[in-house]
């Protein structure tokens, strides 16, 4: 599991901690990049260098899926 791929990229972590959730309650493991970033240098966040929701490469597709049956917006 070395190979992560960004779900989502999010202006503010506290969204991201949403959809992360709901992941790891389904037993998908996830990563947060750039989320300590994010908070401290928080203007970046506008620039596009948010915070990236992240999963296992393998699982990707399986995680895309199951948040669009949740109806959340990928």
């Amino acid at each position: 599991m070395d190979n992560w791929k960004t779900i989502k990229t999010f202006t503010y972590s506290h969204d991201a901690h949403l959809m992360k959730s709901f992941l790891e309650s389904e037993n998908i493991p996830t990563e947060l990049k750039g989320e300590y970033t994010a908070q401290v240098v928080n203007y970046l966040a506008f620039t596009g260098a948010g915070v990236e929701l992240q999963v296992p490469e393998d699982l990707y597709e399986k995680a895309v899926e199951m948040l669009r049956k949740q109806g959340y917006e990928v």
